[in-house]
């Protein structure tokens, strides 16, 4: 059996719109990135937004969902640092992530339970790029 856990939908309630509006401005940042690579200002402003995310995530206490944006938080921050022409699969496993994380947030508040291995795919794929 797959473990769920219960969500505090208050909390969630409270910041899900903030944090949906968040979540697609930072994607968009993201890419605005992809069409334009030599624009690191546009990651830097796509970090700030995850920065933003998994802390709020953390403090709505929405497990997997927080490690997923700190797990994005982290490669697109390798990111920023790198200086790799070659940044299409590290691009794609962070849109991928961005696509995922409003629907699990809905997910959790339709079904008002987080079930947080839904997530670990994406967490794993995320992993799997060096740092």
């Amino acid at each position: 059996m797959v473990q769920s856990e219960v969500v505090n939908l208050n909390s969630l309630n409270l910041v899900s719109d903030e944090l949906v509006i968040t979540i697609e401005q930072s994607a968009t940042k993201l890419e605005q990135f992809v069409a334009d690579r030599e624009n690191k200002e546009l990651l830097a402003e796509c970090i700030a937004g995850i920065e933003q995310i998994a802390g709020t995530l953390k403090l709505v206490q929405l497990f997997g969902a927080d490690l997923l944006a700190e797990e994005i938080l982290e490669l697109a921050k390798v990111l920023l640092e790198s200086s790799e022409d070659d940044l299409d699969d590290r691009l794609s496993v962070l849109t991928s992530a961005f696509f995922i994380l409003p629907r699990y947030l809905e997910y959790a508040q339709q079904t008002r339970r987080g079930m947080p291995v839904l997530l670990l795919p994406y967490v794993n794929e995320l992993r799997k790029h060096p740092t």
